[in-house]
């Protein structure tokens, strides 16, 4: 009886240390994840061509959305509307836009407005002066406020004016 538990306990134990002896065999890396390479990368270490020297750091900006909120100034003009800007995310805060008259060039713009006039469908002139309104514009993150770069694409508009705010009906 005593045998049989040493004979099952060498047999327990030989095992439990087969599967790391295979595993050892086998080659496993350290990360299974990484199927042993460090991060995909078969030339851990050396320096990369595309990523050596003063051009790296010189590399594309990416745009970055500025989302301005205000009041529609006066009538659009064709797609051009006008905004007094005053309030803003970060970067139009950080550039400058918050507190200026900007023209937006809504011709291309997603627009979120009621339609108000005679034309059929949303347009730049569905906005009127003194709505509320929110437009997103993607521009570089380095732009800042000016006259000149009028007027600045929009890619969306939105009209934010309460319409429950109007005459009533009683």
């Amino acid at each position: 009886m005593k045998r049989n538990r040493i004979r099952l306990a060498a047999m327990a134990a030989s095992a439990l240390l087969v599967p790391a002896s295979v595993a050892a065999a086998h080659g496993r890396p350290d990360n299974p994840g990484s199927r042993g390479q460090a991060h995909g990368r078969p030339d851990v270490g050396q320096a990369r061509p595309d990523h050596a020297g003063p051009q790296h750091a010189n590399r594309h900006k990416h745009p970055v959305a500025f989302v301005l909120a205000g009041t529609v100034t006066g009538p659009a003009n064709g797609t051009l509307l006008t905004v007094h800007v005053v309030h803003g995310n970060h970067w139009a805060k950080h550039d400058g836009f918050v507190g200026q008259d900007v023209t937006f060039d809504l011709a291309n713009a997603h627009l979120s407005v009621a339609d108000t006039d005679a034309t059929p469908g949303a347009d730049a002139g569905d906005f009127k002066a003194g709505d509320r309104v929110v437009i997103l514009a993607k521009l570089p993150r380095d732009a800042t406020f000016s006259q000149g770069a009028q007027p600045l694409v929009a890619r969306h508009a939105a009209d934010r004016t309460d319409s429950t705010t109007g005459p009533s009906s009683d």
